[in-house]
């Protein structure tokens, strides 16, 4: 992807910013229990498919940090959203002055927050820096007050992926796949605020002719082959109809409309791993890997049991138990955002992961793992072409909140239970 754009003012040293701390598995309909998922069908958290229209029976069902800068204007050496540069540490002009013209808006000087890596050259952006085509236009307050498309700087460090036995997020009634707890280094990355929106979706509807991502596009910059791959491109909607059509579920409970309604800011749902993949590579961005996913649910080092911490889910946390009988608006449950800022990261829809499903996943990591994600597809026929789904949704039990809790679906189906957010690189 070529840059974005070039600004030719230096950066130096600047203000300090202001910063603010927002805070199973099987294809088809069903229901069955968080324990252990036995037959064909079942969503695996208590929840049905709620009468989506499906692709596919799915086959045989699986066993069983950063800060948020967000105005002012950004030091040099603070980390910041998308929107970073790289500076010399000698000029004169503030980096706030050579920040981007978009929803993002932040700087940081140094791909690390601290270094100056051209200190011979002017300020450019990187090509992860460019807006992300789903909110052009928007005034950037429609999501909760905020920019549906903020992102939030976390990684760069180490955290216990996985449920304890004994520790901040033991759960007695957890599940064998969910063990044993191993620390995992993260790269640095970005994770969007929100899921992603309807009215976000909508752009993509609209310049969709069935044309798929380039090979190797939206890859993660540490992990071989995890890029588009033009095996998926024959699973994507051939047209921009056919695209509407998947989005248009057989249920009451999905959120799109053909023209522009009150459903704008409430998560998209019905659409499957590869729609939700290509939007995200259109996006400028990607599918976040389930690691990077835990570490912004579980807060990174604070190895919570929710995203907002070991208190029990509540009608005021999250959208489950179907207490509101369908998908909300992002954001609408602020007291239940996680500790880095980052909104329903339990309830309302499940969310895509990049990764395949593997139920021992957990279980052949080593002690410490850096950047892991399941890239290959799995080639035992009794696991199921599965990808791994997070976060629960409006339907899910109590147990379904928990960071570490996950399941997984075929890609190609689409329930009004499932949608995704994206993730970014640096």
């Amino acid at each position: 992807m070529a840059l974005a754009a070039t600004t030719t003012i230096a950066c130096g040293d600047s203000a300090g910013d202001s910063q603010e701390n927002d805070q199973g598995a099987a294809s088809g309909g069903g229901q069955n229990s968080d324990s252990n998922s036995s037959g064909g069908t079942g969503t695996g958290d208590g929840s049905t498919a709620s009468g989506g229209a499906s692709s596919s029976s799915g086959g045989a069902s699986p066993a069983s940090g950063g800060s948020d800068n967000s105005g002012g204007s950004p030091a040099v050496g603070t980390g910041g959203e998308t929107g970073s540069t790289t500076c010399t540490p000698d000029a004169s002009v503030p980096c706030a002055e050579a920040k981007p013209s978009h929803p993002q808006g932040t700087t940081q000087c140094g791909a690390d927050g601290m270094s100056f890596p051209n200190a011979d050259t002017d300020c450019q952006l990187s090509p992860a820096s460019s807006s992300p085509p789903s909110c052009e236009g928007m005034s950037g307050t429609e999501c909760a007050g905020g920019d549906c498309c903020k992102s939030i700087a976390l990684g760069g460090d180490a955290f216990m992926m996985g449920r304890s036995i004994n520790g901040a997020d033991a759960f007695p009634r957890g599940l064998a796949r969910e063990l044993p707890e191993h620390s995992v280094n993260l790269s640095p990355f970005l994770l969007d605020k929100f899921e992603i929106t309807v009215g976000r979706f909508r752009k993509f509807v609209a310049q969709f002719d069935g044309t798929p991502p380039s090979v190797g596009s939206s890859a993660h910059p540490t992990i071989d082959d995890s890029g588009w791959n033009a095996t998926w491109n024959s699973e994507l909607p051939s047209s921009q109809v056919a695209l509407i059509k998947q989005v248009n579920c057989v249920s009451e409970k999905g959120t799109w409309t053909d023209g522009v309604g009150p459903n704008e800011t409430k998560a998209i749902n019905c659409i499957s791993w590869y729609t939700a993949a290509a939007f995200c590579a259109w996006d400028n961005a990607r599918l976040p890997t389930q690691a990077e996913w835990e570490y912004a649910a579980a807060g990174g080092s604070e190895n919570l049991l929710y995203p907002w911490g070991d208190t029990a889910p509540s009608d005021n946390l999250a959208n489950f138990q179907d207490d509101v009988g369908g998908v909300v608006d992002v954001g609408s449950y602020p007291a239940g955002n996680g500790s880095k800022g980052h909104s329903d990261l339990a309830g309302n829809v499940w969310e895509w992961m990049y990764d395949w499903y593997v139920a021992d996943f957990h279980d052949k990591a080593p002690n410490t793992q850096t950047n892991p994600a399941q890239v290959s597809k799995p080639t035992n026929a009794n696991a199921g072409p599965f990808r791994v789904r997070r976060g629960g949704n409006y339907e899910s039990k109590a147990s379904g909140m928990r960071g570490a809790f996950h399941y997984a679906l075929t890609p190609i189906d689409e329930f009004p239970i499932i949608g995704a957010r994206c993730a970014r690189n640096p």
